[in-house]
């Protein structure tokens, strides 16, 4: 079986695993994987945007995809957020759940995530969190981003998880 046949034959099996049933989503997504395969960035982030607002809220497959085309096209915040909306739509995506940990691994390397590290650091690199909770009086906090959990007291990285 030739690679081409062997990637379409892989693409449709994702689409039908994820419920991507909109013919026109499910073209836009083939034509933005296809794109991503060939490094032509602009044309998969502008594929993969249109299949997303076909399916905002049913495929971690063409979020993930987008996540990918956006850091390649240098727009890290904009991935950091689609990447965390592929791993909460689809935790066993295992793909998304990949990319999650790799883009994680970068904040830790960058020392983002150290202990001790200031609130207001985390949130400049990290962007706000997916789930915030506050416990009342004591000022602590845990912020949850996709799969992960930072646990800030007194205003400083305490814990992750």
């Amino acid at each position: 079986m030739r690679s081409s046949s062997l990637a379409r034959l892989t693409m449709a099996s994702v689409l039908v695993m994820t419920g991507c049933v909109n013919p026109e989503a499910k073209r836009l997504y083939e034509e933005g994987t296809e794109a991503l395969t060939e490094n032509r960035v602009d044309v998969c982030i502008d594929r993969l945007e249109q299949a997303r607002a076909l399916m905002p809220d049913t495929s971690s497959f063409i979020r993930n995809n987008l996540a990918i085309c956006y850091y390649r096209a240098g727009r890290r915040q904009e991935g950091w957020f689609e990447v965390r909306q592929a791993v909460m739509m689809n935790p066993s995506n295992d793909n998304a759940k990949a990319h999650f940990e790799l883009r994680w691994q970068e904040f830790v390397d960058a020392g983002v995530l150290a202990i001790g590290t200031s609130r207001e650091r985390v949130r400049s690199v990290l962007g706000e969190p997916d789930v915030l909770a506050v416990a009342r009086g004591k000022g602590d906090e845990t912020w949850i981003y996709a799969i992960r959990i930072l646990g800030f007291r007194g205003g400083a990285l305490a814990s992750i998880k």
